[in-house]
């Protein structure tokens, strides 16, 4: 298998206590979260079953990656939430003002670690950060189920000058290296398989060669 770095990650420590953390945060971020909560009174429903969870949250994403010129691989299906919002240790952090969702990220747990999956916020409500609130609540979420460690993710890219990376550095300054393990089982099949791909995205192929 070759295994290769990817991006420097953050993660919070969980077994500090919440005012630990909180003080942790940057000033900005501080602000942040208490302006979201008492001048915008966003409110919180931490769910991972239901067919309205899956549509608000679907609506939330597709609006981000829009914003975002994400690339095509990003763009999951709403098939996929469904699926994953069944499974054991998944759940759905959805912030609402004046009873609209407006932002909302999917965490995944197993044992003492918790993990910041994917997530969005409405375009029309980015001023009001409510993914600082999320991230704020997620904390104390992880805390009460003992678990040791959040790991929020890196950036969009390998760039410590990243946007999101630098905005996630505002809860903690803790980084990690995040490799990739890959293994080519079949590479008759790999080769003809990369073929295909390649012949319906000629556009395409030397940005991902």
């Amino acid at each position: 298998m070759d295994v290769e770095f990817d991006r420097k990650t953050v993660t919070i420590d969980l077994l500090q206590d919440y005012s630990t953390i909180f003080s942790g945060f940057q000033r900005t971020t501080k602000k942040q979260i208490k302006r979201a909560q008492n001048r915008y009174g966003l409110t919180l429903l931490v769910s991972n079953n239901g067919q309205k969870i899956t549509d608000d949250f679907y609506a939330i994403y597709k609006d981000t990656m829009h914003k975002v010129h994400a690339i095509d691989y990003l763009y999951f299906n709403r098939e996929y939430f469904e699926n994953l919002l069944c499974l054991d240790g998944v759940q759905c952090f959805m912030a609402y003002m004046n009873g609209e969702p407006i932002s909302s990220i999917i965490t995944l747990q197993y044992g003492q670690y918790l993990h910041g999956h994917l997530g969005g916020t409405k375009s029309s409500c980015l001023t009001i950060s409510p993914f600082s609130f999320l991230y704020n609540e997620i904390i104390k979420y992880g805390k009460k189920r003992n678990c040791e460690c959040l790991h929020i993710g890196g950036g969009a890219g390998r760039s410590l000058e990243d946007a999101v990376l630098k905005y996630k550095l505002h809860f903690s300054s803790s980084l990690l290296d995040f490799h990739i393990g890959k293994k080519i089982h079949n590479l008759e099949i790999y080769n003809e398989v990369n073929k295909q791909w390649g012949n319906q995205n000629p556009d395409k192929i030397e940005k991902y060669k």
